[in-house]
């Protein structure tokens, strides 16, 4: 794992931390830190499947703290985040972890359009 890729990981882990200390602003800084690492890192080596994940689940990480903030912007990382688990499934469908964790953006991203259209 390259230095970078730690260090993505480890601002992840940092807004994650953030969040249960009902930090929120802090959270949102280390996470978008963390996708923005990641995401070029996954530019860079587009085929590689660990760092295709890891930008999924980067997006994934931030949707959600976007979604308690109430910001609009959770939609869309949420969309991302399916999009390249889809992908990532086509190439591997027999591959469980994928799978589950494409399952489990459709149903939060299902579940926050629905509140967007109660709205």
């Amino acid at each position: 794992m390259k230095k970078s890729q730690k260090l993505a990981v480890a601002l992840s882990q940092m807004g994650s931390m953030l969040q249960t200390q009902n930090q929120p602003n802090e959270a949102r800084a280390a996470l978008e830190e963390s996708l923005t690492i990641i995401r070029r890192l996954a530019e860079q080596d587009p085929g590689n499947s660990d760092l295709q994940r890891g930008l999924a689940l980067a997006c994934l990480r931030l949707a959600r703290s976007e979604k308690r903030r109430g910001n609009d912007e959770a939609l869309k990382l949420y969309e991302e985040s399916l999009s390249i688990l889809t992908d990532l499934v086509a190439r591997a469908p027999r591959f469980v972890t994928w799978q589950q964790e494409m399952e489990v953006v459709e149903k939060e991203l299902k579940a926050l359009r629905e509140e967007q259209a109660k709205v």
